[in-house]
């Protein structure tokens, strides 16, 4: 029998929640539809007979977003929640002068 680490032990719990379990059921499913294509597309002879994951997402009616959308969306938000490193920065700077 296989001994339990700490993350099975981990993971045990956190299948508990319903929240939790749905969400790494979709992932699994995102992740699974991700090899399909990429072994689909290297095993495939002529390009173009593979369908994108774009084209599975629509099919399978799920949402798909390519990866620059998400990055330009992750940045946005980073920086509509952060004050820019810059203004930091000049605060420093000013209150470095004021103490001198």
């Amino acid at each position: 029998m296989k001994r339990r680490t700490n993350f099975d032990l981990y993971l045990d719990e956190q299948m508990k929640d319903p929240d939790f379990a749905d969400r790494l059921k979709k992932a699994g499913e995102v992740w699974e539809a991700a090899l399909r294509s990429v072994v689909g597309r290297k095993t495939s002879r002529f390009r173009g007979s593979v369908p994108t994951e774009a084209e599975l997402a629509r099919r399978e009616g799920r949402s798909y977003e390519p990866a620059s959308a998400l990055l330009s969306r992750i940045k946005a938000e980073r920086q509509a929640k952060e004050p820019s490193k810059k203004v930091r920065q000049d605060r420093v700077v000013r209150n470095r002068k004021r103490k001198r």
